[in-house]
Parts: structure tokens; C-alpha cells; sequence
């Protein structure tokens, strides 16, 4: 029963919305003014270089097997003939991130995030989420991190690869053309621990061709055989 729970919760938050995608064309021809924004807020959080502890990686690295476990193949609609192609990379930023406001400022969208949550989350959780939003008041690099698993291709590598996209459908056609063996991409957050050491927060987000993606927040527990997702908080959905 205990290992059915695992697998249903890891399911729920890496399989439902899986890397199924239609014809990147089919998803509008104009980039976002949301993400139009987002490329010239200057985010006052530094980027920061930190060896990472066993902890993180064992964390990261569950993460990047399962959701590639989970999506080992995509669907891909193209002039009306449908394809599965298989994948076996995963996009992943060098940089981590949250959704932790910089536009609001960080101060005040964190505090917000601590109220949102409380109500949601198990109390047991609620000291490794203070962790997660200190952690999170700067960024780190895990460009070595990633480089250092062949399933993986970072994000800055495969945009200087890319050719420029003028709109949401260009970007996610060039992006597939570019890496076709990967499933999407995925921006992780720092990670909150704590104080025992036996509860950790993680921050994902996933997305793929056009709109589709979700953001989840993953609870993990340390168990005598390393760490498991215990809970999983969804919050953004599309």
C-alpha cells in the first residue's frame, strides 16, 4: 500500500499532464506580453555559485528521472498525422527560479506565499517552507549540475542553438526541431529543508509546446532509503 500511495502522488504530479503536444502552430503566432515582462524584469536576487549538498542532488536528480520516466514518449501532430516520438532528455535551466514575485517584490509576494500555504499544507511541513523562501531569496547556478547528466540539456545551451522565434508557436517549432528527443522543459527552485533534516520543498515548473504545463510544489520525506514524495501541492495548471 505504501509503495502504491508513492506511485500515485509521483503519477499525479509528473504523469497527468504528461508531454503529449499538438502542432506548436496550432498555439498562437505572438509571444505573451507576460512573458514579454518577464524578459526585462531585473531581478534584484543574485545568482549564486554553491557546491550542492548530497541532499539536493539526490533530490534533483529524483526529479529529473522520474518526470523522464513518466513522459518516455510524446505525441506530435503534424499536417494532420499523428506520431509518437520518443524522448529521453528533459530542457533544464541553469538557473533555479520561483514563483516568488519580483514584480510585488520579495519581501511581500513571500509572505503572501506563507499564507496561501498555511492553509493547504500539513504543519509538519510548514518550517522546511520557511526554509524554501529564505533559500529562495537568491538564485542558484547548477549549470555543472546539469552538465553532468547526459539525459539532460540545459536551457542556455539549447537557445544558443535555437533560431530567434517571433511568437509562442515559432519558439516551441524551432525548440522541437532543435532538441526533438526532449519532452519539454523544467525550471527548479531552490530547495527548502527542515531543521531534522527529514522534510524537503522543491518548487517545479514543466511546460511543453504551446500553453500546456503545470507548477507543483513536490514534499519530500527522508526515508532509510533516501528521499520520497510524501505530498504534492499543485498550483498553476494550463
Amino acid at each position: 500500500m505504501k509503495k502504491y500511495m508513492e506511485a500515485l502522488i509521483i503519477t499525479i504530479s509528473l504523469l497527468l499532464f504528461g508531454c503529449a503536444s499538438t502542432n506548436p502552430r496550432n498555439s498562437g503566432t505572438k509571444t505573451t506580453e507576460a512573458e514579454k515582462a518577464a524578459s526585462k524584469i531585473s531581478d534584484t536576487r543574485e545568482t549564486v555559485e554553491k557546491q550542492l549538498s548530497n541532499d539536493e542532488k539526490e533530490i534533483y536528480n529524483y526529479v529529473f528521472a522520474v518526470l523522464l520516466r513518466n513522459n518516455s514518449s510524446r505525441v506530435s501532430v503534424e499536417n494532420g498525422k499523428v506520431s509518437e516520438i520518443p524522448t529521453t532528455k528533459i530542457v533544464v535551466s541553469n538557473i533555479t527560479s520561483s514563483r516568488i514575485d519580483v514584480k510585488e517584490g520579495y519581501e511581500k509576494s513571500s509572505a503572501n506565499y506563507k499564507y496561501y500555504f498555511a492553509g493547504k499544507m500539513n504543519s509538519n511541513y510548514l518550517s522546511a517552507f520557511d526554509s524554501f523562501i529564505e533559500n529562495n531569496k537568491t538564485f542558484n547556478n547548477i549549470a555543472d549540475f546539469i552538465k553532468s547528466d547526459n539525459r539532460i540539456i540545459s536551457l542556455e545551451e539549447l537557445t544558443s542553438r535555437m533560431k530567434k522565434a517571433s511568437g509562442v508557436s515559432d519558439y516551441w517549432d524551432n525548440f522541437y526541431k532543435t532538441a526533438p528527443e526532449a519532452c519539454g522543459k523544467l525550471s527548479v527552485s531552490n530547495i527548502g529543508f527542515n531543521p531534522a533534516n527529514d522534510i524537503a520543498i522543491i518548487e517545479i515548473s514543466f511546460r511543453k509546446s504551446g500553453w500546456s504545463g503545470y507548477t507543483n510544489y513536490l514534499v519530500f520525506g527522508k526515508k532509510n532509503t533516501g528521499w520520497k514524495v510524501i505530498d504534492v501541492l499543485q498550483t498553476v495548471v494550463s
